[in-house]
């Protein structure tokens, strides 16, 4: 028997718990997005068949009333005849008896149909923020890139007004001058291009969590330094093989849909037995009979009680057709349950390695960036004492922004690779009981 694992907390070291701008991203996601609306709309017709099955196993009451008047004569004695005349009406009331079970399993199948409603809606909110973590993450690095590019624009617009000006003295060519100027246009194109494809993501992002607007300011300028989960990750893994996968959405969505084949199948069975109705009416008729002797006029009033029964004895193999066809289904449903399990098993084992090769690349990067900041300032000290050109020290600049981009993109990287394991495993705090948006088996 496997031993159920101490859990790691996840609090605090997912990407939002970092960047506010994220997490206010995600709760709007969770509540506008297109996506999540429709899912919405899916619960409500799941709850609205829940009733409709209900009312099946329910007493239902019928009423007709009208007010006419119609006369009836022998075509060869018109002498003789009745007309009826006046108010009415009929009452009737029915209520199922014995059904074998096939109501009760109707019913069933209803709760079932809103439970796996309810979960494709926390699977698709989880497929959401995956989304929305790594677009933004990486719109970040994109807005770090964008500060980046600009001041390398700004060292390279400074170079050339040096170059002009020292054209004017004669002691640059023109010709080089020329050639930084159209160096610093084909740049200017660049970034121009990259501010471009910038906005642009920024207003795709907004419009997939349902943002009317994601402005400037709830895009951060940083990406925080994580601290690594392997550890974590570990133990997130091994409660997963332990369970076999199973306490996935998706998982438990396939599991449903096999508990509804299978419910499906039991009713399909009992479709050649006899099903019994309980009965009871009521009717007002008013009656005037006239001949030619005498004129009578009776209300008749009729009240009646009654046990039915319907009974499909012979189907010409239907009941066999729908027999086999839930059969398929039902084996289709294991199917994709196993399928699925081991889908999440092997994904969340290849999630666990890249959250461990992704929190190796941050020392490496780490590293490059403080080995850049360190040549910097030495080269900056160079200067002062006359052993190195100003120039030198704007390439070691741009090597250190360069470092500082290739650090940012990897702990975007980073996050995007451990909220996905996270969320894998079934742990992502958005879909969580404690969330405000994730819909939980009662």
């Amino acid at each position: 028997t496997s031993v159920r694992a101490e859990l790691p907390n996840i609090a605090g070291t997912m990407p939002e718990d970092y960047l506010p701008g994220l997490k206010k991203l995600l709760d709007v996601a969770g509540r506008q997005s297109s996506q999540m609306l429709l899912k919405q709309v899916e619960i409500d017709k799941a709850s609205a068949g829940i009733i409709a099955a209900n009312a099946r196993r329910r007493p239902s009451l019928s009423a007709d009333v009208n007010y006419a008047s119609s006369r009836t004569a022998v075509s060869s004695n018109t002498d003789t005849q009745s007309r009826d005349n006046g108010l009415f009406y009929s009452i009737g009331l029915n209520q199922p008896l014995f059904y074998w079970g096939e109501l009760q399993k109707g019913y069933e199948i209803a709760q079932l149909r809103e439970l796996i409603a309810k979960r494709s809606f926390s699977e698709a909110r989880r497929v959401l923020s995956g989304v929305v973590r790594q677009q933004y993450l990486l719109l970040v690095t994109k807005k770090s890139a964008l500060a980046h590019g600009r001041s390398a624009l700004d060292l390279v617009k400074a170079e050339v007004a040096s170059l002009e000006a020292r054209s004017k003295d004669g002691i640059v060519a023109d010709a080089e001058v020329q050639g930084r100027k159209l160096f610093l246009a084909e740049r200017t194109v660049e970034f121009d291009e990259l501010e471009a494809a910038y906005v642009k993501d920024r207003r795709s992002l907004g419009r997939l969590a349902g943002a009317e607007d994601l402005a400037e300011d709830d895009v951060a300028s940083e990406i925080p330094k994580p601290v690594p989960q392997t550890e974590a990750s570990g133990l997130l893994v091994a409660e997963l093989l332990r369970t076999g996968g199973k306490n996935t959405f998706s998982a438990q969505i396939a599991e449903m849909k096999v508990k509804d084949a299978d419910l499906s199948y039991r009713i399909q069975r009992l479709r050649n037995l006899p099903k019994f109705n309980f009965g009871a009416g009521s009717s007002l008729q008013n009656s005037t009979n006239a001949t030619p002797n005498s004129v009578s006029q009776t209300g008749i009033a009729q009240q009646s009680l009654s046990i039915n029964a319907h009974w499909s004895i012979w189907d010409s193999g239907a009941t066999k057709a729908a027999k086999l066809d839930t059969l398929a289904d039902k084996r289709s449903a294991q199917v994709q349950l196993k399928l699925t399990t081991d889908v999440t098993t092997e994904q969340a084992l290849a999630a666990q390695k890249d959250v461990e090769l992704k929190a190796r690349k941050l020392e490496l990067v780490d590293t490059r960036q403080t080995i850049a900041a360190v040549g910097v300032d030495r080269l900056a000290k160079d200067v002062d004492f006359g052993m190195a050109s100003r120039i030198s020290v704007d390439v070691a600049t741009r090597d250190l922004r360069a470092a500082e981009y290739a650090t940012a993109l990897a702990r975007a990287l980073y996050f995007i690779a451990w909220s996905e394991l996270v969320s894998l495993v079934g742990a992502d705090p958005v879909t969580t009981p404690s969330s405000p948006t994730a819909h939980v088996r009662p």
